[in-house]
């Protein structure tokens, strides 16, 4: 409502992105005094998790399949595999669910830092490769990123620090790499950002049901 009678406030709100960058370092401050030292140690240390959700956002999602998309539609998908995982909605929900925090800010700023040369360079590596992408089919990655930690025998905080870390993708890295892309065509960009705008809202609400799911409730789920 703020936004229809003020159409600027978010210049005044947020300058130059320095409100939102505040709050993300706020919030890993916050999740970080919480946690005692032998955590934060145990959680760095655990480089099997930090390799399989690293490799899980760059590299699992960027397969491609054959489908017939228009152009704009499917580099939008591409673009959403291979962005980074969210920074505070990982961490809000790994939280909450008692998964390995410390291993979900790990991976969420090391993901973030990756992705500013990963992700444009994946967009363009996978733009000219032959095939076009299977939608960002959010339940699918969810699964497969489930079985694989699984499979790997990750304890039950790993495992819900894969489920809400590997399957999710940033929207504020996605809308800039977008529009960038897509600056010399700047009428495709609204069906390149469906998408993502399609997928963040899915993985939010996906996230809000699993938190309270059996998967992440149960021992036996590890």
């Amino acid at each position: 409502m703020s936004g229809f009678f003020l159409p600027r406030i978010e210049l005044i709100l947020n300058p130059g992105g320095f409100t939102r960058t505040v709050l993300i370092v706020v919030l890993f401050l916050i999740a970080g005094f919480t946690l005692p030292s032998e955590t934060i140690a145990g959680g760095l240390k655990d480089y099997r998790l930090h390799l399989y959700v690293q490799a899980f956002i760059f590299l699992l999602t960027t397969l491609p399949f054959r489908s017939h998309w228009d152009h704009q539609l499917y580099a939008g998908i591409f673009a959403v595999a291979v962005l980074p995982t969210t920074i505070s909605s990982c961490i809000v929900f790994t939280q909450v669910s008692g998964g390995n925090l410390m291993g979900t800010m790990f991976n969420a700023a090391l993901a973030n830092s990756l992705g500013v040369v990963l992700s444009p360079l994946l967009l363009s590596l996978l733009m000219r490769g032959a095939g076009d992408p299977l939608p960002a089919a959010h339940i699918l990655i969810l699964l497969i990123s489930y079985s694989g930690a699984r499979m790997l025998h990750f304890s039950r905080e790993n495992t819900i620090s894969v489920l809400f870390v590997a399957p999710q993708k940033t929207l504020a890295v996605g809308v800039p790499l977008i529009t960038t892309y897509f600056a010399s065509t700047p009428e495709a960009l609204g069906i390149a950002l469906l998408p993502l705008v399609f997928y963040h809202t899915w993985q939010l609400l996906v996230a809000g049901l699993l938190k309270n799911s059996r998967i992440v409730r149960t021992p036996e789920s590890a």
